[in-house]
């Protein structure tokens, strides 16, 4: 057996240098590749980033944004808890229009309503613990408190109002879904009308976070309710009693937008078919939604991912300002999701 040469330390170096360079060679490449791919999502819902987007100065801080809206002129309301300027609203292009708001420390939702020839902002605001009616520049118009007479509440700080779901007839839903997870009923004059929901009416904790008003085939309104932590919609008729679910598991549905073309977007690992036009990101890292149709109109559930996984993603991150422009913006049918089945 003859004896297995012995590699000398210059040829060694040398070889271990060339490997080197090799490798460097092939991450530069990949990561190349990945930087100039900057699109992203699948079939006919591919998005890419637009750089520089809404990035303002120090002066105009956002915090945790949860809330996005969209006028008729096409001005874009994004909605943070940082009380230098609760609501930020840009032009098409991402330049600063006006900014407002210094008492929404516990801003959350966000809702933009047309009442007639005037649109109206709905924020929801979970230290105060109210929901506020304003003007799009911001004067305040109406507020609803903590409902102490619902006999539901010891006190102010147990209700959370989380979003507005929101009637043509001017009629609204205040989901209660970081307090005791009621839904409350208000008329079209801003009076209660009760509320249903909660642990008695099976509707569990950590669950109706957001949701919209979405007619049946039958042309019948309904609440479909993204509900969080709980993995699943929840198909409501207008008192409350549960129509259908869609489970989805391994996601924690946060919020349904119906015809908007802006979204809030948090961190998630979900896949499927990229479906807001354009978006903002909530901190400092993007979540991927999937879309769904009824036979009445498209919508867009937001995903987040579940709470064994901590975030931001590293897979994919971007600035706290990064605005999402849409490649296609055709409507898909029930992608990846599970049937709607109805609830007995």
């Amino acid at each position: 057996m003859r004896p297995t040469p012995r590699l000398k330390r210059r040829d060694f170096l040398r070889l271990t240098a060339r490997a080197s360079a090799a490798a460097c060679a092939i991450l530069s490449a990949s990561t190349v590749r990945a930087a100039s791919s900057s699109r992203f999502g699948q079939g006919e819902f591919q998005y890419e980033p637009i750089p520089g987007w809404g990035v303002l100065d120090e002066k105009t801080p956002v915090n945790n944004c949860h809330g996005l809206a969209r006028d008729r002129q096409g001005h874009i309301f994004l909605l943070t808890d940082d009380p230098t300027n609760n609501v930020i609203v840009y032009d098409k292009r991402g330049k600063l229009v006006h900014k407002w708001g210094t008492v929404f420390p516990g801003a959350h939702g966000l809702s933009l309503v047309a009442e007639g020839a005037r649109e109206v902002l709905y924020i929801t605001d979970l230290k105060p613990n109210r929901v506020a009616k304003t003007t799009l520049d911001g004067s305040p118009l109406a507020e609803w408190l903590w409902p102490s007479d619902s006999g539901k509440y010891e006190k102010a700080d147990r209700y959370r109002p989380s979003w507005t779901l929101h009637r043509a007839n001017g009629a609204f839903f205040v989901l209660d879904g970081y307090g005791r997870d009621y839904i409350l009923r208000y008329g079209a004059d801003g009076q209660s009308e009760g509320f249903f929901g909660g642990a008695e009416g099976g509707i569990v904790h950590w669950g109706p976070h957001g949701g919209t008003i979405d007619r049946t085939p039958a042309g019948e309104e309904t609440l479909l309710i993204a509900m969080s932590d709980k993995r699943y919609l929840l198909r409501l008729d207008l008192n409350g009693h549960k129509l259908s679910r869609v489970d989805l598991p391994g996601g924690s549905p946060r919020q349904i937008g119906k015809s908007a073309r802006i979204i809030s977007w948090r961190t998630s690992r979900t896949t499927g078919p990229q479906t807001a036009p354009a978006a903002v990101s909530s901190r400092s890292s993007i979540r991927r939604s999937r879309c769904l149709r009824t036979s009445a109109e498209p919508l867009r559930l937001t995903m987040k991912r579940t709470r064994c996984c901590p975030w931001p993603t590293p897979a994919r991150s971007f600035s706290t300002r990064t605005i999402f422009s849409s490649m296609k913006t055709k409507a898909s049918t029930w992608h990846n999701f599970r049937p709607e089945r109805p609830i007995r």
